[in-house]
């Protein structure tokens, strides 16, 4: 089976059914080394952190970023 194929199959479950295909094919992956960063990646999450810090950017929570997705989602 291919993964188009596979895609469409999934595609055609509940909501119920695709969650639990999602966290599975989640749960099938390799934990990411938390010690395994590049010079690129730090710097951004300073950069980032500092953003923060001066006010430059909003910090949002879990339930504001899922109203967010699921708005741009209605559009």
């Amino acid at each position: 089976m291919t993964v188009a194929e596979i895609t469409a199959q999934a595609l055609k479950l509940d909501e119920s059914g695709r969650v639990a295909v999602l966290n599975s094919l989640l749960d099938s992956l390799d934990e990411p080394d938390p010690n395994d960063f590049d010079a690129d990646s730090l710097t951004e999450a300073i950069h980032r952190s500092n953003e923060i810090k001066l006010g430059l950017v909003r910090t949002i929570t879990e339930e504001e970023l899922w109203q967010s997705v699921n708005e741009s989602r209605r559009r």
